[in-house]
This record gives C-alpha cells, sequence and structure tokens, in this order.
C-alpha cells in the first residue's frame, strides 16, 4: 500500500567562511533532524549532520578542505523505514562511484544488484585546491580529492536472503581518489570528476568520470 508521511524538521548552521563561494578558510557545520509521525503511517527519526573546514597551503597558493558529513533514520512504533526514506550515495556525493552505487544491494538469481539504500551513511573528503593552472580568464579551477566512507546497516527484515535474492549489507569501508575540474561556462558552472575506487565492495558500481552542470562548481 501507499505511505503517508507528515514530517516536521528543523536545521542549525554555522558558518565562518571567509568567502561563500570560494573560501579559503573557516568552516561551516550544519545539523538538521527531521520527525515524522503526526498523522501519517510512517513514525521515524532522521538526523544528518556535516562539517566543512577549509585552511591555506603551503602559503597562499593552495586550499585544504576537508568535510566529514553522516546521517542516520531510525524506525519507531513498528515502522520499517521504506527504501525511498533511506539513503544513496554515489556520484557527487561519493566521486568514483555511480549515483546510488555504494551500500545495500538486492543480488537475484540473475546476478543482477538494485541498490536499496542504507539507514546510516559517515562520508568523508579531503580535498587541496591547486593554484591555477591556466590563465584566470577561462574561468577554470582544479583540485585533487579522495572521498571516503561507507552506507549500509539495513533495518533487519530487509537484511534476509531467499532463494531467488539476497540483500548484501556488510558497512564496507569505501574510498577513492582524483581530480576535479571545474569551468564557469558561458551556460553556468560545470564540473568533471575522473575517480578512481581503490577500496570497494564487489558489488558496488564504479563510475570513473563523473559529469555534474549547475551545482556551483566552487565560483
Amino acid at each position: 500500500g501507499s505511505n503517508r508521511i507528515s514530517e516536521l524538521g528543523y536545521s542549525f548552521i554555522y558558518n565562518t567562511l571567509d568567502d561563500y563561494i570560494k573560501p579559503t578558510k573557516g568552516m561551516v557545520f550544519s545539523f538538521s533532524q527531521g520527525f515524522a509521525g503526526f498523522g501519517g503511517n510512517l513514525n521515524y527519526l532522521k538526523t544528518e549532520g556535516s562539517v566543512s573546514a577549509y585552511h591555506k597551503l603551503f602559503g597562499d597558493s593552495y586550499v585544504g578542505q576537508l568535510t566529514l558529513s553522516s546521517g542516520y533514520i531510525t524506525g519507531y512504533g513498528g515502522t520499517t523505514i521504506p527504501i525511498q526514506e533511506r539513503f544513496f550515495k554515489g556520484g557527487d556525493s561519493f566521486r568514483g562511484f555511480k549515483l546510488a552505487g555504494i551500500g545495500p544491494r538486492d543480488v537475484d538469481v540473475s546476478g543482477d544488484y538494485g541498490a536499496v539504500g542504507g539507514d546510516f551513511y559517515a562520508i568523508g573528503t579531503a580535498e587541496i585546491r591547486l593554484p591555477d593552472l591556466v590563465p584566470a580568464d577561462y574561468g577554470m579551477k582544479f583540485s585533487l580529492f579522495s572521498d571516503f566512507g561507507t552506507l549500509g546497516h539495513l533495518d533487519t527484515p530487509f537484511r534476509t536472503c531467499t532463494a531467488v535474492t539476497c540483500i548484501k549489507d556488510n558497512l564496507a569501508f569505501r574510498a577513492s581518489a582524483g581530480i576535479s575540474i571545474g569551468w564557469k561556462s558561458p551556460f553556468g558552472p560545470v564540473q568533471i570528476d575522473l575517480g578512481i575506487p581503490f577500496l570497494k565492495a564487489p558489488y558496488d558500481r564504479t563510475e570513473i568520470i563523473h559529469f555534474s552542470a549547475g551545482t556551483g562548481g566552487g565560483y
């Protein structure tokens, strides 16, 4: 049957960045919670938080960034978290992997691996913004990055295996590294990430080249 969701929540943000678009120092912290219930037929608490810190390295030539984020959703009152409310990571949120490329997957007898999301994630990013490698008029930026973390921890009913399907959910630690290229194009920000996963689960879906547009691009 269909689910009815009624959710109330709040969020908190603390920001000391010197520049909102292209920061070189400071930090930003965010925290949010959502409570579902209140007339709906799903009852859960969803919590997410993240912190990003920026610092100049080697004089003013390089900028280091460290980001840590985590989230957890848990049901109460007999609610098992449905797939559409779980967390999915990959693509922009974990480079080197496809969208929804990491985390629990449903494996059937044909060998197909379908993403089912997870109730918990913890992901980090270490990134170094490089000096301008081309004239500033080209509007390009380059950075080296490493993304790392995990996604998983399903409710118990979803961990069982049957004769035709089995959920793979082991909270395996993943990590990738690569280079990110941003371009302030005439049509809006464009970003290309070249990421190589060097730690992954056998059932993950990888993606070496990821393209995104209109997401800010660090400008």
